[in-house]
């Protein structure tokens, strides 16, 4: 009963068991930019490309008569939110592993689901940068800066391997609100859990 996929979003699956998928359909044209809308809170976004999009290329727009600007820029003006985790980095975008919970990136891979938060209620656009449009820069890997504070993960699973990570730590950057809000939980789509120092 799915939809069909859109281009720029990300989709997540909960399988009992490891699944051969096959996907059909067309790839984005990489002669164009492909645009999304995203809505306020969180947001399951994907590469539309088969090549790495860094974090720095990608462009935001909040309402129809803004200029587009950058990711940081977005951060900046308030229209998106970088979360700051003691021992994990900071980041606006999210990408989840099974293995080690949620981790910071500034590059979007090919086939992978991310993490990002709107803060303005009537949401933002997103464009993605075509692989042939001058916007479209190599994409480097940087290490995150580890924020001050401290931080210890904690995960806990049952006999069937089923379970959650949480980090809880202290972080100087919340001391105003007492609490970092993390991604949403992998296994649930609705509200974000919240972390107490």
């Amino acid at each position: 009963d799915l939809e069909p996929l859109t281009p720029g979003h990300g989709y997540w699956m909960s399988l009992p068991q490891p699944t051969a998928v096959k996907i059909t359909g067309r790839l984005a044209a990489r002669d164009r930019d492909v645009t999304v809308g995203l809505l306020y809170g969180w947001n399951q976004i994907g590469n539309p490309y088969e090549t790495v999009i860094a974090a720095d290329d990608l462009q935001f727009q909040y309402k129809a008569d803004n200029v587009p600007v950058t990711l940081a820029e977005a951060v900046n003006r308030g229209w998106v939110v970088a979360q700051s985790i003691p021992n994990v980095g900071q980041s606006a975008l999210w990408a989840y592993s099974p293995s080690s919970g949620y981790m910071p990136v500034q590059s979007l891979d090919a086939w992978s689901g991310y993490w990002i938060r709107v803060l303005v209620s009537e949401g933002v656009t997103l464009t993605y940068p075509s692989p042939q449009s001058k916007a479209s820069r190599a994409a480097t890997t940087r290490s995150a800066k580890s924020a001050s504070g401290w931080a210890v993960q904690l995960t806990v699973s049952d006999a069937a391997g089923k379970g959650a990570t949480v980090v809880v730590g202290q972080s100087p950057d919340r001391v105003a609100t007492g609490r970092a809000e993390l991604p949403p939980p992998f296994a649930v789509s609705a509200p974000a859990m919240w972390v107490e120092p």
